[in-house]
């Protein structure tokens, strides 16, 4: 399918002018597709994953320490077709736009 794929974007809605995201919050996006031509697809899916990485250093005098961590919240599989059970799908050439809303969980931004 991916030769028959002309356009594929991933994109969210932001809840405030920040950017930020607490726990309980939804995080809504589209998954938008264009195909060149009719082709035929078992199934579509698109892998979520959440997590959080932070680092600083503080100074102790001469010494410098540095403080990391990292943090994985969720690794979701959401399907945008059904695997249609042995029977093939046809797609006609057009944009196929998909609402995605697990749960997200503490953050401070979002990169895609």
């Amino acid at each position: 399918m991916s030769s028959s794929v002309k356009n594929f974007t991933v994109g969210y809605n932001p809840l405030n002018k920040s950017n930020t995201f607490s726990s309980g919050d939804y995080l809504m996006g589209q998954v938008t597709f264009e195909l060149t031509n009719e082709c035929e697809v078992q199934s579509l899916f698109v892998k979520l994953k959440g997590k959080a990485q932070v680092s600083w250093t503080e100074n102790y005098g001469k010494t410098i320490v540095t403080y990391q961590s990292k943090e994985k919240y969720f690794s979701i599989k959401q399907f945008v077709i059904q695997e249609s059970m042995g029977k093939l799908m046809k797609c006609p050439n057009v944009i196929l736009v998909h609402d995605l809303k697990p749960s997200s969980p503490c953050s401070t931004a979002v990169k895609l």
